[in-house]
C-alpha cells in the first residue's frame, strides 16, 4: 500500500482510540478496584486486542479489494450509505 493509505488508516485508528467508550469504563473500573498497575495492564490489553482486530479488518479489506478491484466502488458506496444511516 502507499504511504498515504497507511497514514489515513493510522489517523482513523488514532481517532477511534482517543474517543471514550465502554472500554474506557472498564479501564476506569479496573483502575479504581485494583490500582494503577491493574488499570495500566487493562489499557495495554485493550490496546493489543483492538490492534489485532483493526489489523485483521484492514488486511481483510485489502485482500478483498485486491481480489476484486471493482469491489472498491461498491465498498465505498456501501460505507457512505452506512454513515448516512448512522447520521439519520
Amino acid at each position: 500500500m502507499e504511504t498515504a493509505a497507511w497514514i489515513s488508516i493510522a489517523s482513523v485508528c488514532a481517532a477511534g482510540a482517543m474517543s471514550p467508550g465502554p472500554s474506557f469504563a472498564v479501564v476506569v473500573r479496573n483502575t479504581v478496584a485494583g490500582g494503577r498497575l491493574q488499570g495500566v495492564l487493562t489499557g495495554i490489553g485493550h490496546g493489543l486486542g483492538v490492534g489485532v482486530y483493526a489489523c485483521g479488518a484492514v488486511f481483510g479489506m485489502a485482500v478483498v479489494i485486491d481480489a476484486f478491484p471493482r469491489a472498491t466502488l461498491f465498498v465505498e458506496k456501501l460505507g457512505g450509505l452506512y454513515l448516512l444511516w448512522l447520521g439519520i
